[in-house]
């Protein structure tokens, strides 16, 4: 049976979008919800407990994961949005190419750190046959670009999903969902094409995010689950390969202890 009693959440990525809608879901659920974003004037926009932080900064996750463990013992739920679409390659105070950082890298940190006990659901676009990681090259310092980031960060996200259920025995099940063209601020707010097609085929951000603000009550069944919107996704996909799940989980044990660990493994 689903636990509809009060919970404690944490959503990074919470001031804007899918995060916001779902943080103002909860709160109206009675939880507490606590919010890590970037931008100071939209974490005070509402009566949550917000957390300033560049989530892209290796020193900065480690800093909030003391900071919510210190005030709140056991986490409910872990909800995972944050993103950002570089204009130009850009390099954390660590060294880390900085979509991988924020995309990928605060991610892992966030759910290996936080005392999370019943789901950690993760944003993302699981399963796609597109992109790839670039085991030589993490920080893309040959040939970067927007697009490239965003797909070697997204792949690692599923990577991620398969090597914490292996690494923790599925003791918290690990969603990952891929929300799809979203009608967000962000969008709406586009010029050009992107606005025109927000309007006629986005769906409504409060219908996407209603499977998110469900699983945190009533989490998927299995260590790990991939959802397109409210298709599963086969995790014996390619993209969900265990042993390239592994790899990364050592490569970044190794980037998130500290600076001076910016170079690409090989």
């Amino acid at each position: 049976m689903p636990d509809m009693g009060k919970k404690t959440i944490v959503i990074a990525g919470g001031t804007d979008g899918m995060g916001r809608a779902v943080a103002l879901d909860r709160m109206a659920r009675g939880d507490d919800v606590v919010v890590i974003g970037s931008s100071a004037e939209k974490g005070a926009a509402h009566p949550w407990r917000f957390v300033q932080a560049d989530l892209s900064s290796v020193a900065e996750v480690r800093r909030v994961v003391r900071d919510i463990g210190d005030e709140f013992p056991s986490v409910n739920a872990l909800l995972l949005t944050a993103n950002r679409i570089e204009r130009h390659r850009r390099e954390t105070p660590e060294g880390l190419e900085a979509t991988f950082a924020l995309y990928y890298l605060s991610r892992y940190l966030l759910a290996h750190g936080l005392p999370v006990t019943d789901v950690i659901i993760s944003v993302s676009a699981p399963g796609m046959r597109v992109g790839r990681i670039h085991w030589d090259d993490l920080r893309l310092t040959r040939r970067w670009s927007r697009v490239r980031a965003q797909l070697q960060a997204g792949r690692a996200n599923d990577l991620l999903g398969v090597a914490f259920a292996e690494e923790t025995g599925g003791r918290v099940p690990f969603v990952i969902y891929n929300p799809r063209f979203t009608a967000t601020d962000g969008v709406l707010r586009a010029g050009g094409l992107v606005r025109l097609l927000a309007r006629v085929a986005a769906s409504p951000v409060v219908e996407v995010v209603a499977p998110l603000v469900e699983w945190i009550d009533d989490p998927p069944a299995v260590p790990f689950a991939a959802f397109d919107r409210n298709k599963p996704v086969d995790i014996g996909l390619r993209t969900f390969d265990p042993a390239d799940a592994r790899r990364l989980s050592e490569v970044s044990k190794r980037l998130s202890t500290g600076p001076g660990t910016a170079p690409s493994p090989r």
